[in-house]
């Protein structure tokens, strides 16, 4: 089991899968959050890996404590796209609000264990990278795009709902301005979706797909002028 902040996940072959849940959210809703940003993630990200084989990715998990989304998203990957992941590094920057390492150890135990033998990520280059983050300063987010364009890398960001619910939309609009680097965003939200559709075109950023659940809708946002 993996734990944080009354979070509770189990490390299965098809990633991690929640086991409790906190906000009192419904663990089913929940999960399907989960499942639904990595399916984003995943397919969104499968044509430009497939043709840029061997060019560094990375995946910046931002807020949504040890980074769930993005592990399961190269599970998805590794399993409906054959040689996506083979022959690259991959890094994921768990950019979290506390202090205390990613999860407190929870996204580094659980990818150990897909990485073991015969586990769904075993013989991939992976590795997790905690980093301090605070998006009313975006403290930690220069630091990882700077390693970005250091190594020339494919680079993707999950967003828990923290940032899009409770920043301001001065502090949304700047850290989105922050990530124009970045191939595409996947991200939950709960405010009205014309609402955040008009907040993310004033920042540069077209709304895609967009999967619609009762506690939340979990969109893809892709920026107009990233260069890849």
């Amino acid at each position: 089991m993996a734990r944080k902040a009354g979070i509770l996940y189990a490390v299965t072959d098809e990633g991690l899968e929640l086991r409790q849940s906190a906000g009192g959210m419904p663990i089913l809703s929940a999960q399907l959050r989960l499942q639904d940003m990595a399916r984003l993630l995943a397919d969104a990200l499968a044509p430009t890996l497939l043709l840029e084989p061997s060019r560094d990715l990375y995946l910046l998990d931002i807020g949504t404590g040890p980074p769930a989304v993005c592990l399961n998203a190269l599970i998805l990957l590794r399993r409906g796209h054959p040689g996506a992941l083979e022959d690259r590094r991959v890094v994921i920057a768990s950019l979290d609000g506390e202090g205390d390492g990613d999860g407190d150890g929870a996204g580094v135990d659980a990818l150990s264990k897909m990485q073991s033998w015969k586990g769904p990520l075993a013989g991939l280059n992976i590795r997790i990278d905690h980093r301090l983050y605070d998006w009313t300063g975006m403290v930690g987010l220069e630091p990882a795009l700077l390693e970005i364009d250091r190594h020339d890398a494919l680079a993707a960001a999950a967003a828990g709902n923290g940032l899009f619910e409770h920043g301001t939309d001065e502090e949304i609009l700047g850290s989105l301005a922050a990530l124009r680097e970045v191939m595409l965003i996947v991200a939950s939200v709960t405010r009205g979706l014309d609402e955040f559709r008009a907040l993310v075109t004033l920042a540069g950023y077209d709304l895609g797909r967009v999967i619609e659940r009762p506690f939340g809708t979990q969109v893809l946002l892709a920026c107009r002028q990233v260069l890849i």
